[in-house]
């Protein structure tokens, strides 16, 4: 009797374990994937990224996933690659404070790769202003976290630090396009220089126009900065011409004659 229930009572425990098993297939669905699916003991990184890649086909990658897929593709230097896929981790507005900072921080990282490769100063310049912006938003995160969540986040000192290198280069740079653009305008001649000059003259016409036609503050002062900066590209343009001219004209100059020396004996005749 003993025995007979005993029976019994492992055929139901049998039954309903595999009954829980086929629930929980059923519920399941298809498979997640955990870390623990991934060979991070590979050598090559490009494996690593096939393996990512593969499951993003599958199945949507989280926030985490994704950013340790941007990791990768930067780290076998396919910058544009890597800039895409931060860029649709912070686009999406996922994952905890910690990714999206480190996001910020990478992006900024990988704008700062690409502008160093770019050999055209204002490509590289407008590259560079990326990159600072990226950093500028890892740097609030941070700010915004300790202010409102008083989450104990460190600054970080890396990110600092290459958003202050990052206004070095800008500046390098800008000065240098500045002294390149000063430069070319020495080399044209007076003519260019005031179809350029009467070219701005149009146009600070037309921003004077605008600025009567508008109400907001912010369009306002950046319509007057656009005129400030017309007029000293006119003034250093005039100046230029001057200079052009006055060169010109002792170019032209007679050459006065020499002045005799006095003997040093009575000449005799």
């Amino acid at each position: 009797m003993i025995q007979q229930n005993y029976k019994k009572s492992l055929f139901f425990i049998i039954f309903l374990s595999i009954s829980m098993l086929l629930i929980g297939i059923w519920v399941g669905g298809k498979n997640k994937y955990s870390y623990s699916d991934f060979n991070f003991d590979a050598e090559n990184i490009t494996e690593l990224i096939t393996q990512f890649e593969v499951i993003e086909k599958e199945d949507q990658l989280s926030a985490e996933d994704k950013y340790n897929l941007s990791v990768l593709v930067y780290k076998n230097k396919n910058y544009i690659k890597s800039k895409k896929s931060f860029q649709e981790l912070l686009n999406s507005g996922t994952g905890e404070s910690n990714i999206l900072i480190s996001g910020f921080f990478n992006l900024g990282n990988n704008f700062f790769k690409l502008a160093e490769a770019e050999k055209e100063i204002e490509k590289a310049l407008e590259l560079y202003h990326k990159s600072l912006t990226s950093f500028r938003g890892a740097l609030e995160l941070i700010n915004r976290n300790q202010k409102f969540f008083r989450e104990e986040t460190k600054k970080d000192d890396d990110i600092l630090h290459n958003f202050i290198l990052t206004k070095n280069r800008i500046k390098i740079l800008a000065d240098q396009l500045k002294t390149n653009k000063q430069a070319a305008k020495q080399q044209q001649n007076p003519y260019q220089l005031v179809k350029q000059i009467e070219s701005n003259e149009s146009k600070i016409e037309l921003l004077i126009q605008r600025l009567q036609t508008i109400a907001n503050t912010k369009e306002i002062l950046e319509i007057k900065e656009e005129i400030i900066k017309l007029r000293k590209e006119n003034l250093n343009s005039l100046a230029i011409i001057k200079k052009q001219v006055q060169e010109q004209n002792n170019q032209n100059q007679p050459s006065s004659p020499s002045t005799p020396l006095k003997p040093s004996k009575k000449l005799t005749i």
